[in-house]
């Protein structure tokens, strides 16, 4: 598969029935995906250019660009364009989840009381409780990396980035690891081409450069979640023998 995409291409793509026909296949592979940013936002369109036809000085003519892809979806909704409180629900943000974050933030809490604790003790107990934590929770991070096949310095990053992110709720060991994958390794146009029949096969994740940087965040999230709670339990039996 080419990596160049020609004009002939890109104008076959805008044709009706060309993006149609591919719209309708992201919806049937991933239909959750397609209805937030897709069909969300053809209603949400369709009702702002409805309100402003309802205005007291409305003009006579709107001229609306928008993207061809939006096109297919916008024009139904035009027969009947979601009201007020529909428009409300589309624009309404999802309230934050506050066990998560309360979680997130206590073991952050935790570990750092836990350091504190040692310290208190001795100096040699509380570095040691540093390493462990460094080790375990880096080297976790680092080996679920190296399971995804992430490239030698995604390994690193893991390793080094895992026992820092786990002291903060707000990033992720993955977040990183996965930007500095798809920085040392690109994903080619072949690879989106691909996806979709990639990720049927098992194998191919670790094949399809989109999917393999999808790996690398979750694996490394993962080994970091788990390298977190085995560091933990390790620093508890150290401080308390």
């Amino acid at each position: 598969v080419g990596e160049e995409i020609d004009k002939e291409q890109i104008e076959n793509l805008k044709k009706g029935d060309m993006l149609h026909s591919v719209i309708e296949e992201f919806g049937d592979s991933l239909p959750q995906i397609k209805k937030v940013l897709i069909d969300e936002r053809d209603e949400f369109m369709t009702g702002k250019l409805s309100m402003l036809t309802k205005l007291e000085n409305s003009p006579k003519n709107i001229l609306a660009i928008i993207g061809a892809g939006h096109l297919v979806g916008m024009v139904p909704n035009f027969d009947k364009p979601p009201n007020q409180l529909q428009m409300n629900e589309l624009t309404k943000k999802p309230p934050p989840n506050r066990i998560g974050y309360f979680i997130g933030w206590g073991i952050c809490v935790l570990i750092l009381s836990m350091f504190y604790v040692g310290y208190q003790q001795s100096p040699e107990l509380g570095w040691s409780l540093v390493v462990t934590w460094v080790l375990i929770n880096g080297g976790f991070s680092a080996l679920g990396a190296a399971l995804a096949l992430a490239h030698p310095v995604s390994v690193l990053a893991a390793f080094f980035a895992a026992p820092l992110t786990s002291l903060n709720p707000t990033i992720g060991a993955g977040m990183v690891v996965g930007l500095v994958e798809s920085y040392l390794r690109k994903p080619k146009v072949a690879d989106f081409e691909r996806l979709k029949d990639d990720i049927s096969s098992f194998p191919m994740w670790w094949k399809n450069g989109v999917a393999r940087v999808l790996l690398v965040f979750f694996f490394a999230n993962v080994g970091s979640a788990f390298g977190t709670y085995v560091a933990g339990a390790s620093i508890i039996k150290q401080i308390l023998s």
